[in-house]
């Protein structure tokens, strides 16, 4: 009797986890928020060693072509492609999700969609994510600038000028950004969607 009780109430506990046809339901609130919280903080936690390991391959890549062994540094390119493509959509969904709880991939995702703008500087610089790269341009111009070596972190972009270096840093809610310049000077950041 113990047996025959046993499986009809682990066929009670498993029934609601599936649908009408044994697909898989959406996970209940709080499951889904640990597990976004979760992903986020591992995120957070790899993104500083993703992006030495970026740069290193960067490094590598450099020092093969310049030494002609052109077929070793394609072999380091497509590393470095694998890591900078994005993911897909799936992955990639930020709806709804505040700052702590993305992963870097809801991050980038998130930034494709917006564009930060400095508030009360000198140069009312923009800033942009398009196809993975930063892309600045001063506010006087409409001459687009790639930022190769910056770098992207959930809640942080760090952009190396020739002569300063920029950090912008975002809010929890993803309404307002602060962008720092080694320089000096720190600048509101207002954030809109790209139309």
């Amino acid at each position: 009797m113990k047996l025959p009780l046993s499986l009809l109430s682990l066929f009670l506990l498993v029934s609601p986890a599936t649908g009408e046809e044994g697909t898989p339901s959406a996970l209940p609130p709080q499951l889904e928020t640990l597990k976004a919280n979760y992903e986020a903080a591992v995120a957070r936690a790899t993104a500083p060693l993703t992006d030495t390991y970026l740069r290193e391959l960067d490094k590598l890549k450099a020092e093969y072509t310049k030494a002609g062994n052109l077929e070793a540094a394609l072999e380091v390119d497509k590393i470095l492609q694998s890591l900078k493509s994005p993911s897909p959509a799936g992955k990639a969904d930020f709806q709804g999700l505040t700052l702590s709880q993305m992963s870097l991939d809801q991050f980038k995702a998130w930034l494709g969609t917006v564009t930060i703008v400095e508030r009360d500087s000198p140069y009312l610089n923009r800033y942009r994510f398009v196809d993975g790269q930063i892309v600045s341009t001063r506010g006087d111009s409409d001459k687009e600038r790639e930022h190769e070596n910056a770098s992207v972190a959930v809640g942080k972009l760090f952009v190396p000028f020739t002569s300063t270096n920029a950090t912008i840093t975002f809010n929890e809610s993803l309404t307002k950004a602060e962008i720092s310049y080694s320089t000096g000077g720190k600048f509101e950041g207002e954030i809109t969607v790209k139309e």
